[in-house]
This record gives C-alpha cells, sequence and structure tokens, in this order.
C-alpha cells in the first residue's frame, strides 16, 4: 500500500485494471511508451489487488488505467465484480472520455454509484472542436446518435454522472500555439459556469487568462500573499540543450511565488521538462529561495504516479518531477 497518502483524509491506494489507450491524442505520452494498444488484466486478479489494498488499510481506490472507458462492458463487469466481492463499501476514483459516459451512462452510471464509484476525472481537454481537432482530442469526446456525430459529449456525460450523485472533476487544455483569448475566454467561462451549477460562490472563485510572471509581480506589488501556491507551467526545457534558459524561467517563477508565500505556507512547483533533471530541478528552486530572502523545507519530492512507469528503452519517460516547500516561520 502506499505509505502517507490520503484521499479528503482516508488512506488510499492504486489498482491497475487494464493498461494502454488506442486514441493517439497529441498531448498525451501513453502511445509513445506502449504503442496504440489496450491490455486488460484477469478480473480475479483485479479483485485481488483491491482486497489486499483493503486488507493494508485502505478506504479509497484510484484506478489508474489510462483509460478503462475504452471496454464499458469490462468497465461495467468490474463494478459488478466489485459488488459480488463485497468491496463496494470502499470509495472509488476512476477517470474516463465523455464519450463513454454520455453513450452508455444511462446504464453504467448507477452501476458504479451502486459499486462504490464516488469520483471521474473526465477528460474534457477542451470546449471548443477547433482546439480538439489540434489535440486529435475529437473523437473520443465526440457525442453520437445512430452511429453519427452529433456534437460534444462533455455537457451529456456531466450530466449523466451528476443526476447519479458522482462526482465530476474536468480537465481543460489551453495555450494552443494557435488559441486566442477568446478561445481561452470560451474555455474559462465553462468552469465559471461549472463553479455556480455545483453551488459554490463565483465571487470566491478567480480565473485569470494573463501572463504568470507580470501577474506575479503584480500581486506582490500589491502585498498580497497565499497559503498555498501550485506552479506548474509547460515544457521550458524540451531538450538539455533549451536547459540553461529553462533553468532562468523555472527560477524567476519560483522566487517570485517564494514571496508570496505566507509564513508556514506551502510551495507545490513542478516540472515537466526533459532537459531538466531533478537534481537541477532543486538546485534551482533552492537558488531562487536565496533570492526571494525565502527559507523552506522541503516535505516531499514528487514524480510520476504508478499510473506512468519509466520503461528500460524509453528513459526520457521520467521526467516529471516536482517539490513541497514548506516555507519556514519567522
Amino acid at each position: 500500500m502506499l505509505q502517507g497518502y490520503t484521499f479528503l483524509g482516508d488512506p488510499v491506494d492504486v489498482v491497475e485494471t487494464s493498461r494502454g489507450c488506442t486514441f493517439d491524442c497529441s498531448f498525451c505520452s501513453i502511445i509513445e511508451m506502449r504503442g496504440r494498444n489496450f491490455y486488460t488484466r484477469e478480473m480475479a486478479r483485479v479483485i485481488a489487488d483491491i482486497t489486499d489494498a483493503h486488507d493494508h488499510g485502505a478506504k479509497v481506490i484510484f484506478l489508474v488505467d489510462d483509460n478503462v472507458t475504452l471496454d464499458v462492458r469490462r468497465f461495467e463487469a468490474l463494478c459488478e465484480a466489485i459488488i459480488e466481492a463485497n468491496l463496494h463499501h470502499l470509495r472509488y476514483i476512476v477517470q474516463g472520455m465523455t464519450s463513454a459516459f454520455a453513450a452508455h451512462g444511462e446504464r453504467l452510471a448507477p452501476l458504479m454509484k451502486r459499486a462504490g464509484f464516488e469520483y471521474v476525472f473526465l477528460g474534457i481537454e477542451n470546449v471548443l472542436e477547433a482546439d480538439l481537432a489540434f489535440l486529435k482530442a475529437s473523437a473520443k469526446n465526440a457525442q453520437r446518435e445512430g452511429g453519427r456525430r452529433v456534437g460534444n459529449a462533455t455537457l451529456a456525460a456531466i450530466e449523466i454522472l451528476h443526476r447519479h450523485g458522482i462526482f465530476v472533476v474536468g480537465g481543460l487544455i489551453v495555450g494552443n500555439p494557435d488559441d486566442t483569448s477568446e478561445a481561452i475566454e470560451a474555455n474559462l467561462a465553462f468552469a465559471r459556469a461549472h463553479v455556480a451549477l455545483n453551488g459554490f460562490d463565483g465571487a470566491d472563485t478567480q480565473f485569470l487568462d494573463a501572463d504568470v510572471n507580470a501577474t506575479l509581480r503584480r500581486f506582490i506589488e500589491e502585498g498580497r500573499s497565499f497559503d498555498a501556491i501550485v506552479l506548474d507551467p509547460p515544457k521550458f526545457a524540451p531538450t538539455v540543450a533549451h536547459a540553461e534558459r529553462a533553468a532562468r524561467a523555472y527560477k524567476d517563477i519560483n522566487r517570485l511565488a517564494l514571496k508570496l508565500l505566507e509564513p508556514g505556507g506551502v510551495l507545490m512547483s513542478f516540472s515537466c521538462s526533459g532537459g531538466i533533471g531533478a537534481d537541477l530541478f532543486h538546485k534551482i528552486v533552492a537558488s531562487a529561495g536565496l533570492d526571494a530572502h525565502v527559507d523552506g523545507y522541503i516535505t516531499e519530492r514528487l514524480g510520476a504516479s504508478p499510473d506512468h512507469p519509466m520503461t528500460i528503452e524509453f528513459p526520457e519517460g521520467e521526467y516529471l518531477k516536482g517539490l513541497v516547500v514548506v516555507r519556514k516561520l519567522g
């Protein structure tokens, strides 16, 4: 079992029931590592893994399959197997496609609820068809009727899951090379609308389409501070040749973020650059702290989750890294 990891206060573990995906979305590394393939594990082995996680104290299970909804019938069989094994008192998290839930949700969602599924991460990707086409994600987000594409499946998938009491976390990707301010705003408007639909006060939620460095500097000038800051920038250094320039960019945003952090506050800083190793990233953040006159404790070093393994023949797969830094008091 994963040690020290919790989900909303409860011990969490991960289980994989299948691996791979047959789609070729441009932003995803899965096909680079595994090709456009879909492999499944025997149901008895999956149930044994869930049972083992439960026996070791897990109360939440995150199914880390790349795309479990590729085979909806198999996913339904999994839900039924969980219920039959009396493991439906556990809480489950899964990620899946909007198209699958839009097409099969009326049958699938109530079964998921009975099996203990509480959260679904939906790969919405973008609400604009042009951007979905650029991301090569149109097919997996298409709603179909009678075998014909009739629109985007996102709203139908969300409505079905919500109606059956399942929470939805949606992933949106903006900042494509040809994106306009209007394109980005369309996605932010979609997010704002769903904040309101979920009963939250929109006044407490702010969405910004702005230059990060300029905005952080403005926050400093305004005297603002934060209890927690997450830095998750794009890939500044795709190769080692870009490392020097990327190091300066990473240092600048970390320096500004550390200045904005309250004493005792938490900075979660990440890099997805293959040209920046974990040791160098640590040095960059440390140098940013020196320039900001801020000291802190590194409480955790982060890397890829168990569903994102590095293969022997693809060392470039080890590009995800992060640090959790707590600013010292006083």
